[in-house]
């Protein structure tokens, strides 16, 4: 992925410039496009950031509990795959162990992910408010790993 480097024209001008050449897909691509007019600089950096630090950041806290919660063991890709990718006892399994009676730090840690996921298909206009909201959600959650990864996308935004 591509990290953000910096907008390339003025308001009304295309967004995408060659630092931008690295993406997955077009939709994401096609999605930066449709904020770049609307939404302000550090969204992009977010938005560019790594995918991948939400997944560690769900197995980091996973690892840790496993430790103490034997029923986390051998559950680590029904954390980090998508629901549309899970077999039926994955969901199931996912299922048992989301349950609220269980406490499982990971069930917490996981709609976090989703929530930011989600941040992808916000109207522009609601874009800079869904994204503090999650960041307060992630940084209040009391889970280091999931801290972290906000932080680290924070840090993405400001620097990025």
């Amino acid at each position: 992925m591509v990290k953000w480097m910096s907008l390339s024209g003025s308001l009304g001008e295309p967004f995408l410039s060659t630092a931008m050449a690295d993406f997955h897909d077009e939709g994401t691509a096609a999605m930066l496009n449709k904020y770049a007019l609307r939404a302000p600089r550090w969204i992009f950096a977010v938005l560019c950031g790594n995918r991948k630090n939400d997944n560690d950041a769900v197995d980091q806290v996973r690892r840790h509990e496993q430790k103490e919660r034997p029923e986390l063991k051998g559950s680590r890709f029904v954390w980090l795959k998508n629901e549309s990718d899970l077999t039926p006892k994955q969901r199931e399994l996912r299922e048992t162990l989301s349950m609220k009676r269980l406490h499982l730090k990971t069930a917490r840690a996981y709609p976090i992910k989703l929530a930011f996921r989600q941040f992808y298909e916000q109207p522009p206009e609601h874009a800079e408010v869904y994204l503090q909201r999650w960041f307060f959600w992630a940084t209040h959650s009391h889970l280091e790993a999931i801290i972290k990864a906000a932080y680290r996308r924070r840090k993405e935004r400001i620097h990025g």
